[in-house]
């Protein structure tokens, strides 16, 4: 369970970006969202989760593994039927 402060943090980040924009387009609103939320965190001292707070990590790179997707001709060039009306386009080829 989430602290009931994570959710005003939240909201704050959603106000910031839908309109940070309408000031300003030099610098993304995400990234100003971004800013100012962890400002204030660190700035009160505040306690929330974050992704350290989940585990830990095993140290180094990932390893290589086997592909999960067959390597043939159509997959290749893209050509994956859908469950979109638009999957006929695909039967002309």
């Amino acid at each position: 369970m989430f602290p009931l402060l994570v959710y005003p943090l939240f909201g704050l980040t959603v106000a910031i970006v839908l309109l940070a924009p309408r000031l300003t387009t030099a610098v993304p609103a995400p990234l100003i969202a971004i800013v100012v939320v962890t400002a204030i965190v660190i700035a009160g001292h505040l306690s929330v989760p974050n992704v350290g707070g989940e585990g830990t990590m095993t140290p180094g790179l990932p390893s290589i593994t086997p592909f999960t997707v067959p390597l043939n001709w159509e997959t290749l060039c893209g050509r994956r039927r859908s469950a979109s009306p638009s999957s006929d386009y695909w039967r002309r080829f």
